[in-house]
């Protein structure tokens, strides 16, 4: 799902200034028109007006409602459920679904012409935080009068919600959304104004730099002074208040160390501080991670190469009250084994010798402490049992589990060159545990893949490695969220052609025949190396076929789930344009279609088409003279059934 409040990392906001913003909701759809040309397009909706300023929760249900309007956040053919009120007086009005009665992922759009509602929309918004909060909230200005119309709809589904509308009161002590600040008056001059926003007086030398075109050259090493407040809010990026910076590393192997502490007048010391670093390459693309402070004071250290780059000091949150920094910038080569800590280095000892606390690369090895002995005689042999215990420090996280849990690393060589399968699926695990692998144990950027769940049932943990002979990797067995307790660890060579579906395997349909869905190596086969279940040959016109999406899972649409039948329909462009597909699936099916080609590699074309809920579908593509493949991929196994298609080319 899409969806974000500046919550998306800055780096990539940056790049969407530079090609377009992309939209993973459909925004083309066309307001409906009533099908009786007689009747009022207005007529007939809930009116709230009663409600407004109440906090009266109205409930509603979009299943039985129909698709008839639209906003530029919503989805195709997405029923919605639609009310009016009339705003009683001037002012700023908050419309959410962020409630107990709402039970499902909505979307929200305002408007005042039911005639068009795309042309006549007042705000719209899917999600109120990316990933966190799926239910919408809309904040909009109405004068005395205005008759506003309101549409509760579902990300890709229907169900029952919950609604208030309420007035948005500056001055009431209460920070909503709409408001940066709120200090219980409309007094100006003390800091937040009479709109509710925060006051800036002060303002830096290097003002009007919140964007790449005027981001403010440094000289390194260089110590800046800066502000950032509602004068600094980038008119690309709101309501990220941000200053950009422009430095030109020039060495090989040369790194860059920015940092930023108190500016002295508003912040004195970094627990007051909330400012974020972000270092970022000419193309606006994210060098590193992006450093937030947290209590201390933010930094960024990476190795760079010749070229230009971009320093961020920023602030996402619009309601942080105003903040002063001094930034701190340098730039040199690390020579690891000189005595002198700089750099991306943890350490300096002055040796380039292992086991000395340093390593050969300049990490602290006491970060990482591993178990004796070698696990690679583990390898189709007895397990191995172990414990992490209650109140060791946790000196590792891992990209698929959470911090704070002790664990336990391993070092594993492999005895030959081969994929090997680590497990704690055994009767002697009684915690929930994750496993993974790193190629270096101190760094956490050399991950090679990682398990908390095996399903969402079963809390034990596996995972495939495609290991190379002679190469020591370090397996870590971890818990999740603290937890800890005892582990049987068990490694295995896994079998291609066995039935057994192994984490190194795509596929293993239990044999070794090749071009048969799943090859002699358990990888999928290519949709393309197929016969189809249909070939309509050369198009003229429109052409019908029914295929069954059951048995066979040759391949799988991207937006569809894993395990369902599906069947493959060839058919030939011969003149180029647009080429449109009916399709209708039969009672209790659900299938999503994606086409392949032109050519034998099967590249995808367009996006993956779903017309859930509905049972019938339309979409269109532009298509080239050639051969194609149009995958028709059932949900899973519960939903494979007969499928109508009609495709008509020009």
């Amino acid at each position: 799902m899409s969806r974000s409040p500046f919550l998306l990392p800055l780096h990539l906001l940056l790049l969407l200034l530079l090609v377009g913003c992309p939209d993973d909701d459909d925004d083309s759809v066309d307001p409906g028109d009533d099908d009786d040309a007689t009747a009022d397009p207005c007529a007939g909706f809930d009116d709230l007006t009663a409600t407004v300023g109440t906090g009266t929760v109205t409930l509603g249900d979009t299943t039985p409602e129909t698709d008839d309007y639209a906003g530029s956040c919503s989805n195709a053919e997405v029923p919605e459920s639609v009310f009016v009120f009339t705003a009683p007086e001037d002012g700023t009005y908050l419309v959410t679904t962020n409630l107990d009665e709402t039970e499902y992922d909505t979307l929200l759009f305002a408007f005042t012409d039911c005639a068009d509602s795309l042309a006549s929309e007042l705000a719209c918004n899917d999600d109120i935080i990316l990933g966190e909060v799926f239910a919408s909230e809309l904040v909009f200005d109405a004068a005395d009068g205005d008759v506003v119309y309101v549409a509760v709809e579902g990300y890709d589904n229907v169900g029952q919600f919950g609604i208030t509308i309420e007035l948005v009161v500056c001055g009431d002590g209460i920070v909503t959304t709409g408001e940066l600040c709120d200090d219980g008056n409309t007094e100006a001059g003390d800091g937040c104004d009479a709109d509710c926003i925060w006051e800036c007086d002060l303002e830096d030398a290097q003002e009007d730099d919140d964007t790449i075109a005027t981001a403010t050259p440094l000289t390194l090493p260089a110590a800046i002074g800066g502000f950032l407040c509602t004068t600094d809010i980038s008119p690309d990026f709101d309501p990220v208040y941000l200053d950009l910076f422009e430095v030109t590393i020039t060495d090989e192997g040369a790194y860059l160390d920015a940092s930023v502490g108190p500016g002295g007048v508003l912040t004195t010391d970094c627990t007051e501080q909330t400012l974020s670093l972000l270092v970022m390459n000419d193309d606006t693309n994210n060098e590193g991670a992006d450093n937030t402070g947290d209590g201390e004071c933010a930094r960024v250290v990476e190795e760079l190469d010749p070229g230009t780059y971009y320093i961020a000091v920023h602030e996402d949150d619009s309601s942080i009250p105003p903040q002063d920094y001094e930034l701190t910038v340098s730039t040199g080569v690390s020579v690891c084994g000189d005595g002198t800590t700089e750099g991306v280095e943890e350490c300096d000892d002055g040796a380039n010798e292992p086991d000395d606390g340093c390593t050969p690369g300049c990490l602290l090895e006491e970060e990482c402490p591993v178990e004796d002995g070698d696990l690679s005689p583990l390898v189709d042999a007895e397990s191995l049992s172990g414990a992490t215990v209650e109140g060791d420090a946790s000196l590792h996280e891992p990209s698929c589990g959470s911090d704070g849990s002790p664990e336990v690393a391993f070092v594993f060589t492999a005895f030959v060159t081969g994929p090997v399968v680590f497990t704690t699926n055994n009767p002697g695990t009684d915690f929930d545990t994750t496993l993974y692998v790193r190629s270096s144990c101190a760094d956490a950027d050399t991950e090679i893949t990682c398990d908390d769940d095996i399903d969402g049932e079963n809390r034990t943990s596996i995972i495939g490695l495609d290991a190379v002979e002679g190469v020591a990797y370090t397996v870590i067995v971890d818990g999740w969220g603290g937890s800890f307790g005892n582990f049987e660890l068990t490694a295995y060579t896994p079998v291609c052609g066995d039935g057994e579906l192994d984490p190194t395997e795509e596929c293993d349909d239990g044999n070794d025949v090749a071009l048969d869905g799943c090859e002699d190596d358990c990888q999928v086969t290519p949709a393309c190396d197929y016969a189809a279940d249909i070939d309509l040959g050369l198009l003229d016109g429109p052409t019908a076929a029914s295929v069954e999406t059951v048995g066979d899972d040759v391949t799988a649409a991207t937006c569809s789930a894993e395990g369902g039948g599906d069947a493959l329909i060839r058919f030939q462009v011969g003149t180029a344009g647009s080429v449109s597909f009916d399709v209708s699936l039969a009672d209790g099916v659900d299938a999503q279609f994606q086409l392949w080609g032109p050519d034998d590699v099967c590249p995808t074309v367009g996006d993956c088409y779903d017309p859930y809920p509905d049972p019938t579908g339309t979409f269109e593509a532009e298509l080239g003279i050639g051969v194609y493949y149009l995958v028709v991929d059932a949900w899973n196994e519960e939903f494979e059934g007969a499928v109508d298609v009609t495709i008509t080319a020009p």
